[in-house]
């Protein structure tokens, strides 16, 4: 994606009022972007502007300030989605306020500091807590959550076993020989992308020693950040390596082909296996 459109995309999902309003404008004026695409860079800003705010939300009185504005709306005999309201009224992720309520919850109903291994527990099974009421609205909280929680960390998940599957089978098909990243576990690698090539490959005359999938869009932020996390340790340990972002990435950021990584958002048209012996 060229990077004149990624910030014209960007600039317009800041104003969009709705997830379902921002697909609507931006597909009409990119027919050509998929929805996969557009979703990964939305989820990306929604992530980012959540953890510049979320202290500010999690500071003591205001979290009291959320339980109490909870308490009261449910004497009032409120709607059944009470939190998801107060939610998306201070655009905080659902799941998020749902923990901050339940973390009021027990820190008025229990008087040691025990509920803390609760929490987690809780917002991944509501029907434990122990409140109806409260586990109904926390139960309605994850559910509608399309960017926090426990649904869409399953959903990121098997979107991201799906995009390996389907590198390793394409692999297969080649017939390249390879080890994947539970074979390089066990092995006791210090870092291990998720195919490592027993023997290397070209790629437009670039050598391959390794593949990491990328269930996700690229941009500068995200690119940086899994170079230094992991990109260069793989660098270090088997040679260079190409990296498949699935839904994209901007375009000027494939510029580190001298220092070994290629970028790519499908399973390369062409590959030369190289001759073992």
């Amino acid at each position: 994606m060229k990077r004149e459109v990624y910030v014209d995309i960007v600039a317009a999902m800041r104003v969009c009022g709705s997830r379902e309003s921002m697909l609507q404008e931006i597909t009409t004026k990119y027919p050509d972007v998929s929805n996969d695409t557009l979703l990964s860079i939305y989820s990306h800003l929604y992530q980012k502007h959540t953890m510049q705010t979320l202290p500010r939300h999690r500071q003591t009185a205001n979290m009291e300030t959320y339980y109490q504005q909870y308490l009261q709306l449910k004497e009032r005999n409120a709607s059944g989605h009470i939190l998801l309201d107060m939610a998306n009224e201070i655009y905080l992720a659902p799941t998020l306020m749902a923990r901050i309520v339940l973390e009021r919850y027990c820190r008025h109903k229990m008087k040691d500091e025990t509920y803390r291994s609760l929490i987690s527990k809780w917002i991944a099974h509501p029907s434990l807590i122990p409140s109806r009421s409260l586990a109904a609205e926390v139960y309605q909280c994850v559910l509608q959550d399309l960017n926090y929680g426990p649904l869409v960390d399953h959903i990121k998940h098997s979107v991201g076993l799906r995009c390996e599957q389907q590198l390793t089978e394409k692999l297969r098909q080649l017939g390249a020989s390879f080890s994947d990243e539970e074979e390089l576990q066990a092995r006791q690698f210090p870092s291990t992308p998720d195919v490592k090539l027993d023997v290397p490959v070209a790629i437009n005359g670039f050598v391959v020693n390794w593949i990491e999938s990328k269930a996700m869009f690229g941009d500068e932020q995200t690119i940086l950040g899994h170079l230094q996390d992991q990109l260069w340790n793989y660098r270090n340990l088997f040679g260079p390596g190409l990296v498949i972002y699935w839904f994209g990435f901007v375009d000027d950021m494939n510029c580190y082909q001298k220092q070994g990584f290629l970028l790519m958002d499908q399973f390369p048209a062409s590959i030369v296996l190289m001759d073992s012996a």
